[in-house]
């Protein structure tokens, strides 16, 4: 098993990352035989040398499935996010010297009528993250309406997460969005 997720790595590795996704969902909709049957007519036996070589089996596997040659609008997955916990462990993994400090925003620390207005219906914490590697700031805001229900009792907390999260982000470099900063309608679609 592990080899032929090796074999499979290595044969679609010159694709981008959304020609990897695209074929993944193109894939499990006509099943692993059919896939590999078009693949290897478009291919003649060969894995994947370049990008090209992956945009001719999209369309061969779209023609399958009579999809349009409209790209297929991907829903993002639960993959495409991360847990704080998860982001906080990298970010410990990374960074021998790693510090986290936040603070919450008044309105007088603030400019911009925006920010004013957060203020008035919730919170916006500023963080700011020390590594060995520089130092990185970010801010992070909580109102009722970017928030699920549930959260709505901890604003200062969530703000306080999102505003930490980003500056991990940053410092990390991991560019996935925070599964906890979800707000319902969103979590309702995946």
């Amino acid at each position: 098993m592990a080899e032929e997720q090796k074999n499979l790595e290595e044969d679609i590795s010159p694709l981008t990352e959304q020609q990897k996704k695209y074929l993944g969902v193109l894939k499990d909709k006509v099943g692993n035989e059919k896939y590999s049957e078009i693949k290897t007519k478009v291919l003649g036996g060969f894995d994947y040398s370049s990008v090209q070589d992956g945009s001719k089996v999209i369309e061969e596997l779209k023609k399958e499935l009579n999809i349009s040659s409209k790209p297929e609008k991907l829903k993002p997955s639960i993959d495409d996010y991360i847990a704080f916990e998860q982001l906080l462990e990298e970010a410990h993994k990374r960074f021998e010297k790693l510090s986290i400090k936040t603070e919450v925003m008044v309105k007088g620390d603030l400019d911009g009528k925006k920010l004013e207005e957060l203020l008035n219906s919730g919170f916006v914490v500023k963080a700011v993250v020390k590594t060995e590697k520089g130092i990185y700031t970010a801010y992070g805001d909580a109102t009722p309406e970017n928030t699920t229900k549930i959260v709505k009792d901890a604003l200062l907390r969530m703000a306080e997460t999102r505003a930490v999260a980003r500056a991990l982000r940053f410092a990390t470099g991991i560019g996935k969005t925070l599964k906890e900063e979800l707000v319902e309608s969103e979590k309702d679609e995946k």
